[in-house]
């Protein structure tokens, strides 16, 4: 019904803004859900369903809107808008012209998506099985640690939570193959 994309649509607002305290004034956030049925009646349940048993979130949701050039805010420094638009351009496989590089299989995608559901560790063990095979594929989009060894498909918000951004990116790509705007 209507009422239920307006309530969810107002729900993302709030969530936006509450991350806007965190930025200061000059500073926008966006966030967002793509809904796939309408059996679920709150954001915070279609989010709780996002949330591992741990407190890990699966989404890194929402984002900061412009260029982060000073990435001194420990909250926003892996929560970029324009990160993640990257993530999703390379998960499709797209502007890589040229670069020698590839969008990564489905079927990988699909198998990193699962392992998400299993916990931090499952994941990051998946990531560790396919990242030699998938040489050419930018990592880097999906690991925002870089410098983290083994690298992890996580990053930290809090002492004892992380979040990642690989369902963020999967459901942008899906949406446009990351030029959804």
């Amino acid at each position: 019904p209507f009422h239920r994309g307006y309530e969810l649509a107002e729900s993302l607002l709030k969530e936006a803004k509450t991350a806007k305290k965190r930025l200061g004034v000059s500073r926008c956030a966006f966030d967002f859900h793509v809904l796939f049925d309408g059996a679920e009646t709150t954001l915070q349940d279609l989010r709780d369903r996002w949330t591992l048993p741990s407190g890990h979130r699966l989404t890194a949701r929402p984002y900061v809107l412009g260029e982060d050039k000073d990435r001194t805010n420990a909250w926003a420094v892996h929560r970029n808008w324009n990160d993640l638009q990257d993530a999703a351009k390379k998960l499709a496989g797209e502007g890589h012209k040229g670069e020698g590089e590839s969008g990564l299989p489905r079927s990988q995608q699909y198998e990193l998506r699962a392992a998400l559901f299993r916990g931090v560790t499952a994941a990051d063990r998946r990531l560790a099985l396919i990242q030699h095979r998938y040489a050419d594929f930018h990592w880097t989009s999906l690991t925002p640690c870089a410098d983290a060894e083994p690298p992890s498909l996580f990053f930290p918000i809090d002492e004892k939570r992380r979040a990642c951004r690989l369902l963020d990116a999967l459901e942008l790509a899906d949406l446009g193959s990351g030029d959804a705007k």
